[in-house]
């Protein structure tokens, strides 16, 4: 039986099943590590120079695994979280994932994207989607190396009424010191992967 059909067939036990977490977890870590693990000489986004990369939108836009995406965060989501988002254009396809896979599993979660400047035109927005403060929410992203994004969207949020409560990233690069500065906020954070699980 494939994973997401073991997930659905199961539903709401499937959110709390270890071994249909595990069960999912290795599926999208054979995906990463065959589809979006890149060997070689890169400039990342932070800056700095590494010997891989990591294009994980090959995985969260990808039909295969999309829906096992938005599962494996919707687990690690606290349960009082009511709206989930992030920098764009990472986060997006991550929203979207978790936003459609949540109500299969009980749950009404709202999904918003955070822009790095607010919008010149309209309403002049830094923020997309249906949610008003004050409202516990989740980051989420699919890469952190340094954090800078994941902490800038966070500052933008608390600065306009939200309650960031939580973070989560598809795969940490563990390159910055992302946990204990997220918790100094009092944001609980967990990756999916850390990129020594993968290397």
């Amino acid at each position: 039986m494939k994973i997401y059909e073991k997930i659905l067939k199961e539903r709401q036990e499937a959110l709390h099943d270890e071994a249909v977490i595990a069960s999912a977890t290795r599926f999208l870590r054979k995906e990463i590590l065959e589809k979006a693990l890149f060997k070689g000489e890169f400039i990342l986004a932070s800056g700095k120079r590494s010997d891989y990369y990591l294009d994980l939108r090959l995985i969260t836009l990808s039909g295969k695994a999309n829906f096992v995406v938005g599962y494996l965060f919707l687990a690690n989501l606290l349960p009082w979280v009511k709206a989930v988002g992030g920098p764009a254009i990472g986060a997006d396809p991550i929203v979207g994932a978790i936003t459609t896979v949540a109500p299969i599993f009980g749950r009404k979660i709202d999904g918003f994207l955070v822009r790095k400047e607010a919008k010149n035109h309209g309403r002049k927005d830094f923020l997309e989607g249906p949610v008003k403060p004050p409202l516990d929410v989740c980051l989420v992203e699919d890469v952190i190396t340094t954090g800078a994004s994941i902490f800038d969207a966070a500052e933008k949020l608390t600065g306009n009424g939200f309650n960031v409560i939580q973070a989560i990233a598809l795969v940490d690069r563990e390159e910055g010191d992302v946990k204990s500065r997220l918790e100094a906020m009092n944001i609980v954070y967990k990756p999916i992967f850390r990129a020594s699980e993968l290397l």
